[in-house]
């Protein structure tokens, strides 16, 4: 049995995210079961190699740490968004974890970045990562309005949106612009649904959902580290 859930704990993961399994899915480990991987971490063994980014000397790991979770998130997010160079972005969440990182590496990637959160001192960071529009969702009083007239009054081309709530991602198919794409970096809880008639998100938007898992991610990463 030991040996049956080594083989599941390693296999778990490539029937999820590379065959799509239904039964995988239904066992992933701190999601639909208590608990994580850390009863497979010994001091021979840390993990499979399969799943193991070195990461350099020169690096701390502290300051690495966020870049293998909310940083490949981020990036992710960016990537099957599509973008354009030169095309404008909007961030929900802007000023949280994943969604600093997504400032970071859309201004990287040549894209206009719009930030959407709440509060001067998240307004300061998101404007010193390279944000070129704030928008307040406390303050504004139509933040749809809003967002569009941030992007040349058309709307951006992309929303990644980070947030856990599902009015961010309702707000996102009516700013975007037509045949704009929407990303959903961030999982709403319980039975959160998308409230927007079927015309408008036939007309003018794409979904998608991301999960990280590719081994190119993986590689890609490693470019960004020193």
């Amino acid at each position: 049995m030991p040996a049956m859930r080594d083989v599941s704990a390693r296999m778990g993961w490539l029937l999820i995210f590379k065959i799509g399994c239904p039964t995988a899915w239904s066992s992933i480990h701190g999601l639909r079961i208590d608990g994580t991987f850390s009863k497979y971490v010994n001091p021979t063994k840390v993990s499979f190699a399969d799943y193991v980014t070195p990461i350099p000397k020169e690096v701390d790991s502290a300051a690495a740490a966020p870049i293998l979770c909310a940083g490949l998130t981020a990036y992710k997010s960016l990537k099957l968004s599509n973008a354009k160079f030169g095309q404008w972005i909007a961030v929900g969440g802007a000023g949280g974890g994943v969604g600093h990182l997504a400032i970071q590496y859309a201004k990287a990637m040549g894209l206009r970045v719009i930030a959407i959160d709440a509060g001067l001192e998240k307004r300061d960071l998101c404007l010193k990562l390279g944000a070129e529009k704030w928008v307040d969702f406390i303050v504004s009083t139509d933040l749809v309005k809003d967002v569009q007239i941030a992007a040349d009054g058309l709307g951006p081309h992309v929303a990644v949106i980070t947030a856990g709530h599902a009015l961010p991602f309702n707000q996102a198919l009516q700013y975007l612009r037509p045949t704009g794409t929407l990303v959903a970096a961030g999982m709403p809880g319980g039975e959160a649904m998308l409230n927007v008639p079927i015309g408008l998100l036939i007309a003018k938007a794409e979904v998608s959902l991301i999960y990280i898992h590719q081994e190119t991610d993986k590689t890609w990463l490693k470019r960004w580290m020193p």
